[in-house]
């Protein structure tokens, strides 16, 4: 076989564990849950392990008492606080895989 297509093969088998690898970490990031509080107290997200919003929870009282701009804040930053440490902690799964 030409160089190029051993070259080539090995790409592919690359290419091919590597994607058995993403999609078996990310099933199972799937199954798991993180669970971030804004800073106030005001909102408690949870997310699975890949970043996909499953709940969010104001506390008691909130919607009665929060200025609408600072709940608003309050529930955004939450949800890119619990998505990035979801985002983080599959890129280290994928990582330690790749070793």
């Amino acid at each position: 076989m030409p160089d190029w297509r051993e070259a080539r093969e090995k790409v592919l088998d690359q290419y091919r564990r590597f994607t058995e690898t993403f999609d078996e970490t990310k099933g199972k990031a799937e199954g798991e849950r993180l669970r971030y509080r804004s800073p106030d107290g005001l909102v408690t997200v949870v997310v699975d392990g890949t970043g996909t919003v499953r709940s969010i929870t104001l506390a008691p009282g909130t919607l009665g008492g929060a200025h609408p701009g600072r709940l608003g804040a309050s529930v955004m930053n939450a949800v890119n606080a619990a998505g990035r440490a979801a985002n983080a902690r599959l890129t280290r799964k994928l990582a330690e895989k790749q070793r």
